[in-house]
């Protein structure tokens, strides 16, 4: 989005990262806000299946749309935070960019030594 100024399905993993974080820090960890300190069960991960099982919910319809409300807030709020980091340090980025493009892998001191 930064360099190119379209959005590609590269973030897909990180996208699903992030909401996953910030789903257990509205529905299982009490930070938000609005909802406060309190745990909302969100169904129960299968250890065989790996995906969550069918549960009913233990909280309303609205208490529902202000979970999903935080969440989608928190990662707009963490997205501007990235955008931000990586537009003040646009000129690294390309260095590092350069790098991966000519090395394909970096080790530290190849990075070290493309951001100076």
């Amino acid at each position: 989005k930064l360099v190119f100024e379209e959005l590609s399905n590269g973030a897909a993993n990180d996208l699903k990262q992030v909401t996953r974080i910030a789903r257990k820090m509205v529905c299982q960890w009490g930070m938000s806000e609005k909802l406060g300190p309190v745990y909302y069960s969100q169904g129960e991960e299968h250890l065989f299946l790996g995906r969550e099982i069918a549960q009913q919910k233990d909280f309303s319809e609205q208490t529902a749309h202000l979970i999903d409300e935080e969440i989608k807030q928190i990662v707009s709020d963490m997205e501007e935070k990235a955008y931000q980091l990586l537009e003040k340090n646009k000129k690294k980025l390309k260095k590092l960019t350069d790098a991966l493009l000519e090395h394909e892998t970096l080790e530290a001191e190849q990075i070290d030594e493309a951001l100076k």
